[in-house]
């Protein structure tokens, strides 16, 4: 069985450099072309123009080389290289005057474009060299679609059935027609213009191959004739009937080309030089007729196998050939590959044959002869996609019952729904943001009337990313839901609002889906030198994969045509009880799943089965549905060796993965084998979680139903099973929350990076082994609690603080755990509680005693977590909480930065051996951290610990203005500093001299006034207050509250002299040599000591001087300027 993994092409030119190339003008090279549509007036139109491809493919060369080609809005051409491994990939975008009609690649370094304006160009993409010609014949018919067969031959089939040939020699083009209209009527008409008959020539090539080795060129035209020409000559060697049933007459229809033949060389010499597979038409009933080659006469074609009939695909519609492809497969057998497109899907259907073989010999063989045998209608296998799932789960979607069950909140409801629209990988960015733009414009409240302001809620493309999306569309979708009340009961009618907004939102992912679809629509395949497919489509490019085991069982379930295996059997019977239970039922059993699979087991697994049972299934499934489980599960005749094998092989895949060459190195991958890698890991996680969620509700089932006793030990098998869903439900979360196709965005490679040393090597024959690797290497069923401690710290080192905040429920409840969890909300700034859970996960982490906690260190899982030079893992409880302190220091939590020092200086006691340099570093941080916050107490603490004593005058001289400068000079004065009293009044005393202006805060010299009246030192508190009142003076202008301030400071002088003994009631001054001592000449603010004398003024002199200021101020205030100012106040 084979799948598709496929990324969005608009991913790659997001994050892939682009350059641009402009050919060279040639007179008449313009035709006018389509504008584009506008948003409002078609969106879907104006989306398909922007953002989807009408004409794509990919050419492939010896070497491995592949190239992508895409044309976009009708004259921009893409070409983007597509090896998953190299150098970084780079975009070449050329931009043509004309619509490109058509593009073709003999060797991924030339490209040969036609235009509407009957041009070819030819670029060389290595040096961006062109050149431009318009082929003579062009005036009379018009070309069709065009062959490229070397970088200077060209075929163009014309529109009157002829084939052009095109030739460059020394710098021209020469012409040769290949024409099977013979005679002169003939010749003459073919030089009759086509246009303007409205019928197509019966003779129309719509698909050409050349085989330049062995000088053929084969054509397949519209009345199902294979022609058979000579290359160089332009001869008709033999035209060969496809299906002789098939009418000949010309159809009306408007005709594309589509490729209906291919070559093949098989891989060892045989009878054959190669092989052809041609098509008799595009439609259903067309048949297939596979050929040979013989080595010695190549242009005899012999029949192989003939009339090989097509399946129709699943889904009624109208199915036509989009293109055919052949491969080589092993013992000589060859792979057809058809992909088939309606107009509401695609789909890829393949076919295994022996060429070699005439007749059918064993009954289930995929022979058929020429003659006898069988036709291979029933053999034709379907090719399974990724865009399938993109699309297929929200069909249907809309109901609350759907979407997180009756009893759910509004916010339950937005967020299930945000949660299936944005996952990872379903849906494009650019149709996320039409959606949305189209939503905002035509969905929300007076919209019809809004005009445009309502797209400026919706960034541009260019700013969207998966997340800002989301974002966006939380706030938008169900804006026009009213909660109504009810006018019986005047209660608001909640039930209704949420079955509203569950409706809006089913609204928004339908339109989602839309655009989505339309991005699927398959148009080419492509064969690489190995054997890869590559699938072409409209907005994707896929890679066709061989399913891994678990992926071809779960398909041969989904189907259900024939008995295949035990586990088969078992999984479809679980997915018929799955799709018997209610969407309600389902989403309720995950939401217990995941509630048992996240917390401690209070309980034994009997009555957790229970539980899951009572509030998630109960008993939902119907009769009709328990019927039909039973009725599967009586063929089973092993049911706990089959779910042993089931679990078994999902547990082994994902520990051990698939046995690949040695890996190359991860920067290695490029931009589109990094978007694989992505799709195929998700889609692989996505549907081993989907198993295991299946195999979880049989297991329920069978252990609640009495009439079902299937598993002997039904215990076991959903304790183990919801190992490992939690496993992968741990791994899904991760993706959706590192994946995303904005420029900004994770990917799943780099998820691998940080959780894992994972070397990943994408080889297209064995990609599938390849992410089964990655699986492999994240051994996330082999340690859940590990991988969850992985993810959890790769999301907090890397920023992403929303997605680890969701994830944190799936940490374990262990130390680890909950120190991570604590790491998440210290990020998340939920402070109180990272802190106490900083505190509960203490003793586990700080001294290693929990099991694993060594190998975690090993292996680096969390040495990103930790500050550089910390080594507070293991090694005590001092250097686990400096560690906690210096993240709150980070955070600049001052207070959760003071409660860890001191649970460090506690853990400092209980230490063997005291570590005196720590605790100095936890003492300064602690300080530091204590005057930062305002605890003064604590900083006081802190200061009284410092052992050294010039440490410890540092540590006052910041400590003591902080207090004085926060207004704390009063506590400061309540603190005993044992010890320290001289230096805090030095501390005082040179900040009170350094004041440049003492009528500014801080006032040091009030402050240290009441510092030494507090320690009876009455004369040093009065020389204080004297020089702050002399310097009130020398600055005063002796207006208005300058009176005031000079009268308290000479009183506070006087207070404190009184408190002394007369005869000592004096003290020291200064004042200049050879001054009047009555003088008011003082010492000057910041001059120098030199030329001033040391004098001594007792109480009496300072009470002259009190006097003396009064009668100033009574002079002031009986002025006229004091009443005048009194007055114009009252005014």
């Amino acid at each position: 069985m084979y799948t598709e993994t496929s990324f969005h092409t608009s991913h790659l030119l997001a994050t892939a450099l682009s350059y641009t190339l402009t050919p060279p003008s040639y007179p008449d090279d313009t035709v006018p072309v389509t504008p584009p549509p506008t948003t409002r007036e078609n969106p879907k139109e104006k989306y398909a123009y922007d953002y989807l491809s009408q004409r794509s493919g990919v050419f492939t060369a010896k070497g491995g080389r592949r190239v992508l080609w895409r044309v976009q809005q009708q004259t921009t051409l893409l070409l983007a290289p597509l090896d998953l491994s190299g150098e970084s990939t780079r975009v070449a975008l050329v931009q043509f005057p004309a619509e490109v009609l058509d593009v073709s690649s003999p060797d991924t370094e030339y490209f040969h474009i036609l235009t509407a304006a009957n041009l070819i160009y030819t670029i060389r993409l290595a040096t961006g060299e062109f050149d431009v010609h318009f082929p003579s014949t062009f005036t009379f018919h018009a070309p069709f679609f065009l062959q490229s067969v070397s970088a200077s031959t060209v075929l163009v089939a014309l529109n009157n059935g002829s084939v052009l040939r095109l030739d460059c020699v020394n710098q021209g083009w020469t012409e040769n027609i290949y024409t099977d209209n013979w005679g002169i009527s003939s010749a003459i008409k073919g030089l009759l213009p086509f246009a303007g008959r409205g019928r197509i020539p019966f003779n129309l090539v719509c698909s050409m191959t050349a085989v330049q080795k062995h000088n053929i060129l084969l054509t397949v035209s519209i009345d199902a004739k294979l022609k058979v020409w000579s290359l160089d000559r332009g001869h008709l060697i033999h035209t060969i009937a496809l299906d002789n049933a098939r009418p000949t007459t010309p159809t009306d229809q408007v005709l594309r080309p589509s490729r209906q033949v291919y070559t093949l060389v098989p891989a060892t010499k045989g009878p054959y030089a190669f092989y052809v597979i041609a098509a008799s038409g595009s439609s259903l009933d067309s048949t297939f007729t596979l050929f040979g080659a013989p080595s010695s006469s190549p242009t005899d074609l012999a029949s192989l196998h003939q009339n090989i009939k097509a399946r129709a695909p699943e889904g009624g519609a109208v199915w036509l050939l989009a293109d055919l492809v052949m491969t080589r497969e092993d013992k000589g057998r060859i792979a057809i590959w058809a992909l088939w497109k309606s107009n509401t899907s695609s789909s890829i259907q393949r076919l295994v044959l022996d060429p070699t073989a005439t007749i059918s010999v064993e009954p289930n063989a995929l022979t058929h002869g020429a003659a006898g045998g069988r036709d291979f209608e029933n053999e034709w296998e379907s090719v399974g996609s990724d865009v399938r799932y993109s699309l297929k789960p929200l069909e249907g979607a809309g109901s609350i019952a759907s979407e997180g069950g009756a009893g759910s909140t509004t916010a339950d409801i937005a967020e299930s729904w945000a949660n299936k629209i944005f996952m990872a990988g379903r849906f494009s960015i650019p149709a996320m943001h039409s959606a949305l733009t189209i939503y905002a414009e035509n969905f929300r409240p007076n919209s019809a009337s809004s005009g445009a302001s309502t797209f400026s809620s919706v960034s541009t493309l260019g700013e969207s990313t998966v997340r800002n999306l989301r974002g966006q569309a939380m706030k938008l979708v169900g804006t026009n839901c009213e909660l109504e009340m009810d006018t019986v009961t005047g209660q608001l009618v909640y039930e209704k609002y949420q079955m509203d907004l569950g409706l809006e939102w089913g609204r928004f992912a339908r339109v989602c889906a839309e655009f989505e679809r339309a991005g699927t629509e398959g148009l080419s395949l492509g064969v690489g030198e190995e054997g890869d497919i590559w699938v072409v489509r409209a907005e994707r490019v896929g890679l066709v994969r061989r399913a891994s085991a678990l992926e071809t069982v779960v398909e041969v379930a989904r189907s259900g045509s024939k008995r295949v295996s035990d586990v088969a059997e078992l999984l479809r019977a679980a997915r018929v009880l799955r799709q018997g239970i209610s969407e309600e039922g389902v989403e309720d059993a995950v939401v217990v799943l995941t509630e048992d699979a996240t917390q401690l087991p209070n309980f034994s697994i009997e009555d957790r089965v229970w539980g899951v049972w009572e509030r998630g299934i109960g008993g939902g499934e119907g009769v009709a549905t328990k019927d039909a489980v039973l009725e599967i599960l009586g063929a089973v005749s092993e049911g706990d060796e089959a779910v042993s094998r089931l679990l078994d092989m999902l547990y082994v895949d994902a520990l051990h993965g698939t046995e690949l060459p040695v890996p190359v190195k991860e920067d290695a991958l490029s931009i589109v084998g990094a978007a694989l890698l992505r799709s195929g890991v998700n889609e692989m996680v996505r549907a081993r979680w989907e198993v295991l969620l299946d195999v979880l509700l049989l297991a329920v089932f069978s252990a609640c139903n009495e009439e079902l006793d299937y598993f002997d030990g039904v215990d076991a098998v959903y304790d183990r099973a919801l190992g490992l869903w939690k496993g992968y439900s741990i791994l899904m979360q991760a993706i959706d929350t590192f994946t995303g196709e904005g420029k900004t965005d994770k990917t799943v490679l780099e998820v691998v990076k940080k959780v894992s040393a994972v070397k990943v090597d994408l080889e297209v024959l064995n990609i599938s082994g390849a992410f089964e690797k990655v699986l492999g290497e994240l051994k996330v069923v082999a340690d859940v609690d590990r991988f969850a401690i992985r993810v959890a710290s790769a999301l907090v080192t890397a920023g992403h603080v929303e997605e680890a905040v969701g994830f944190q429920r799936w940490l374990p409840q262990s130390a680890w755990g909950v120190y991570v969890r604590a790491r998440v909300l210290l990020e998340a700034e939920e402070y109180d509680e990272a802190e106490r859970l900083f505190t509960k996960g203490a003793v586990g982490v700080a001294q290693s005693s929990e099991e694993g906690s060594v190998i975690l260190l090993e292996e680096g899982i969390v040495g990103d977590l930790l500050v550089e030079g910390d080594n507070a893992f293991g090694n005590g409880m001092p250097y686990y909480y400096a560690h906690v302190a210096t993240l709150f220091e980070n955070k600049l939590r001052h207070d959760a930065v003071v409660r860890s020092c001191q649970k460090a200086l506690i853990g400092l006691t209980i230490l063997p051996v005291p570590d005196e340099i720590l605790e100095q570093e936890i003492v300064q941080r602690m300080l530091k951290a204590a005057i930062a916050g305002g605890m003064w107490d604590e900083a006081y603490m802190a200061m009284t610990r410092v052992s050294s004593a010039p440490r410890q005058r540092d540590a006052l001289k910041e400590l003591i203005p902080s207090m004085c400068e926060q207004n704390m000079a009063e506590r400061m004065c309540s603190y005993p500093f044992f010890g320290l009293l001289d230096e805090v009044d030095a501390i005082l005393a040179q900040k009170a001299k350094n004041m440049v202006d003492v009528r500014a805060q801080t006032q040091y010299h009030k402050i240290l006034y009441s510092w030494r009246v507090s320690h009876s030192n009455f004369r040093g508190a009065a020389s204080a207050m004297y020089e702050c009142a002399q310097q009130l003076r020398n600055v005063a202008t002796w207006r208005g509250a300058e009176y005031l301030e000079i009268t308290e400071a000479y009183l506070s002088v006087i207070t404190a002299l009184s408190c002394v003994d007369p005869e000592n009631a004096w003290i020291f001054t200064h004042r200049v040599k050879g001054g009047d001592e009555q003088t008011e000449k003082k010492i000057k603010i910041g001059r120098s000591m030199e030329g001033m004398k040391r004098v001594v003024v007792s109480l009496d002199e300072i009470r002259k001087e009190y006097k003396d200021a009064l009668t100033k101020m009574e002079t002031f205030l009986a002025s006229e300027v004091f009443k005048d100012s009194r007055a114009s106040l009252g005014a």
